[in-house]
């Protein structure tokens, strides 16, 4: 149920929530941000009522909000698919 999204740049809670409720009931949106100024990190984690939603989303891989392209990655293990999509990044490429 639980879906990592990746390339979320600034987007609030609030318009990944009316984004992703496309795809099924949302449960929660986290929007990780930065310990010291609290800005947005670039990616969520978006969590749904039913698996429906989250495999639905998946289907996809990726999905974009306006000109914002967004990755979603299953959630089976947080840090492992943090790390994953931060070495992308460093790496240059895009999701």
């Amino acid at each position: 149920r639980k879906v990592f999204v990746g390339g979320t740049e600034n987007r609030d809670r609030f318009e990944l929530v009316e984004h992703f409720s496309q795809f099924g009931d949302v449960q929660e949106v986290e929007v990780l941000r930065e310990r010291d100024n609290k800005t947005p990190r670039g990616f969520a984690f978006v969590t749904f009522r039913a698996a429906a939603g989250a495999s639905r989303l998946l289907q996809q891989a990726h999905t974009s909000l306006g000109s914002t392209r967004m990755e979603a990655r299953p959630c089976e293990n947080p840090h492992e698919t943090l790390r994953d999509f931060s070495q992308r990044y460093q790496d240059g490429l895009q999701p």
